[in-house]
C-alpha cells in the first residue's frame, strides 16, 4: 500500500513538470501592440497545446490616410505579399515563419495573418521580438517585444 502511494506520488511529482520549452512559451507575452501615426500592428499568440510551435495572429492597421489612397494594387500586395514581412528575433538571431496565411476577418480597413514558427533549440531560453518589416506602407520595422524585459 505505502508502495503504491509513493510511486503515485513520484509520477504526478513527474508528470507536474514542465520543460524548458513549456517555460518558456509561457512566458511569451499573450498580446503585443507596436505603431505609429502609419500603422499599428498587434499580435496575439494562440493557446494551443503544441511546444514545436509558436503562432500569433497578427493585426496590421494602416493610417486612415494611406486606406484613402491605396490603390486596388495595395490591397492585393497585403493579401499576398506578405511572406517575408515578419520574422522573429532570437538572441540576436532571426527566424523565418513556417507560415504566413492571410485571415479573411470580415473588419473593415485591418488586415489579418496567422503567423507560424517552428521553434528551435536555440531560441529557447531567450529574449524573442516579432518584426515586422513594412514594405508597402514606410518601409519602417515595428518591433513587439514577446518577453518582457
Amino acid at each position: 500500500m505505502m508502495r503504491r502511494l509513493l510511486f503515485g506520488l513520484v509520477i504526478l511529482a513527474c508528470c507536474s513538470c514542465k520543460t524548458p520549452t513549456q517555460k518558456w512559451l509561457g512566458n511569451l507575452s499573450a498580446f503585443q501592440r507596436a505603431g505609429d501615426d502609419q500603422l499599428t500592428v498587434e499580435a496575439l499568440k494562440t493557446r494551443t497545446k503544441d511546444t514545436t510551435g509558436l503562432t500569433y495572429n497578427v493585426r496590421i492597421y494602416p493610417s486612415k490616410q494611406w486606406l484613402d489612397s491605396k490603390t486596388e494594387q495595395g490591397g492585393v500586395q497585403f493579401n499576398y505579399g506578405m511572406d517575408s514581412c515578419f520574422y522573429l528575433n532570437a538572441g540576436g538571431i532571426d527566424y523565418k515563419p513556417a507560415m504566413v496565411q492571410p485571415i479573411a476577418n470580415g473588419l473593415t480597413n485591418c488586415f489579418e495573418y496567422l503567423v507560424s514558427f517552428d521553434l528551435t533549440p536555440a531560441m529557447e531560453t531567450k529574449e524573442a521580438d516579432l518584426i515586422y518589416q513594412d514594405k508597402y506602407i514606410n518601409r519602417k520595422r515595428y518591433t513587439l517585444q514577446l518577453i518582457n524585459r
